[in-house]
């Protein structure tokens, strides 16, 4: 009888660890795929000329910029631009910004009276992202002077830290 009730326990007890091995084993194996899947865009965007199918404003020309491509619509992407206008209040940057915002998107006039007067936007409509291969929001690159993708980023903080460390800008050979 002594025996009985720790043994059962003990049983109880490792079906509950096999259950969380389990549960864990496959959040584990999804955030594996989904850095497969990050690898594969950082080769497929790297190298891509977004001046060729964007207009830049004159004032993000002649300097390495992030570009946020954004749906009005996504959570995600008011985030992204809350968080760098963060590090502007802070004054942890002034680093220039470009934020691509999908034109077809319901909610695209919200979007515009919300960050107007804050942040360079510039629409972009549904083939342009398609040529582009956005399919993704928010997307976040480094884009250098010459408005060719050096870094596919997945955070706004991210692509700061970068741009703010000469060192870390001649790793991904942007200038």
């Amino acid at each position: 009888m002594y025996v009985l009730i720790p043994l059962t326990v003990a049983i109880a007890l490792l079906g509950m660890q096999l259950y969380s091995y389990r549960k864990f084993r496959n959040i584990v194996t999804l955030f594996s795929v989904e850095d497969s899947i990050f690898s594969l865009l950082n080769q497929y965007f790297i190298g891509v000329n977004l001046k060729e199918s964007l207009i830049f404003p004159t004032h993000l020309s002649q300097t390495p910029t992030i570009v946020m491509f954004a749906a009005p619509s996504c959570d995600t992407c008011h985030h992204e631009v809350e968080r760098y206008l963060t590090h502007i209040k802070k004054k942890t940057t002034n680093l220039p910004f470009l934020c691509a915002v999908k034109q077809d998107d319901s909610d695209y006039q919200h979007f515009i009276d919300t960050f107007s007067g804050k942040i360079t936007m510039v629409p972009v409509d549904k083939k342009t992202m398609s040529e582009l291969h956005i399919i993704n929001f928010p997307s976040l690159f480094i884009v250098d002077s010459q408005g060719i993708i050096r870094y596919v980023g997945r955070s706004v903080g991210e692509l700061v830290d970068i741009l703010k460390h000469k060192k870390k800008q001649e790793l991904h050979n942007i200038q």
